[in-house]
């Protein structure tokens, strides 16, 4: 059952993350913004999904704990990545 709820983390997360970040921009940056939001989406939710897969995280409330809390260094550094790398690529689109 860990294993299903990965998949789905690993699949479902980005697809959503990606469709609400690229809707408001213009149809010609739409593809631009669902790339920069697709690769920081996916290393979060396969980091997700190893924690699930393994246990440590089994509610939201884990997976706040996981990254705010400093329970899991990598998440954590992932988050941060990922929020670095939406930023350079919306300064990219915007130019």
């Amino acid at each position: 059952m860990k294993t299903l709820q990965a998949v789905c983390i690993v699949v479902a997360l980005p697809l959503l993350v990606v469709w609400l970040f690229a809707m408001p921009f213009p149809v010609e940056h739409r593809v631009y913004a669902a790339v920069v939001a697709f690769f920081p989406s996916t290393f979060v939710s396969i980091s997700i999904a190893s924690e699930v897969a393994d246990g440590r995280i089994s509610s939201l409330r884990d997976a706040y704990a996981a990254v705010v809390d400093g329970g899991n260094a990598f998440l954590l550094w992932t988050a941060c990545m990922s929020v670095i790398f939406v930023c350079i690529g919306l300064m990219l689109i915007a130019l």
